[in-house]
């Protein structure tokens, strides 16, 4: 199998956020084995605290039970959490229901959904881990 490389501008983002403070957790849905295998084929797993993927946890995004799982592990309060993701219902909208402020990753799209919006909004990874680390 193919290594994929996780972008080194990305991991570089990462361990500036985790020299700040920040505790990186990924909340993703999907299957256990093929998740777990992607976070390791990239190399995101060097980088994270831990991961709650939803096959494992028994809920899924947009469920706020996932992301309070992820604070648990974490070992962090759920309240001053940010969800990064481009997603409008499952990480957004999930943010929204958990309480949390989130990035949404726009990737070129118009924010469309009127029940909950994103707290702020960016074109990338890097971008929006600045964006989390200066609201801070």
């Amino acid at each position: 199998m193919e290594r994929l490389r996780l972008d080194p501008l990305v991991a570089c983002a990462l361990g500036i956020a985790e020299d700040s403070g920040w505790v990186p957790v990924v909340v993703t849905n999907g299957d256990t084995e093929t998740q777990e295998a992607k976070l390791r084929r990239t190399g995101l797993d060097q980088y994270l605290a831990d991961w709650v993927i939803s096959q494992e946890a028994g809920v899924r995004k947009p469920n706020p039970r996932i992301f309070a799982i992820a604070a648990e592990r974490a070992r962090m309060r759920l309240g001053g959490a940010w969800m990064v993701g481009d997603s409008p219902e499952a990480d957004i909208g999930g943010a929204a229901a958990a309480g949390m402020r989130s990035v949404w990753l726009r990737r070129g799209r118009a924010w469309l959904e009127s029940r909950y919006a994103p707290t702020l909004t960016a074109d990338g990874v890097i971008a929006a881990l600045a964006e989390v680390m200066a609201a801070r």
